[in-house]
């Protein structure tokens, strides 16, 4: 039975992260202000599926600085 459970509940947890992952070629809410405030002139109107990865990528790397954050998402736009 705690088989059963633990389990479930790694079921659960991997199928929350994974819906977390960008779907719909979209950023969240969060995920955009954050690029406004990192990248002000970046235009991620019309992410590809990888752009998209890729920016949520970047974001989620603490150990660059937002210098580093903003060459990143241009460099990832700026790629065909």
């Amino acid at each position: 039975m705690k088989r059963f459970i633990i389990a479930s509940l790694i079921t659960l947890g991997a199928a929350t992260a994974a819906s977390a992952m960008t779907a719909n070629n979209e950023l969240s809410q969060g995920q955009l202000l954050e690029v406004r405030m990192i990248a002000p002139t970046a235009d991620v109107s019309n992410l590809t599926l990888s752009q998209a990865f890729q920016i949520e990528t970047i974001l989620a790397n603490d150990k660059d600085n937002d210098v580093a954050k903003n060459g990143a998402i241009h460099a990832v736009l700026n790629r065909s």
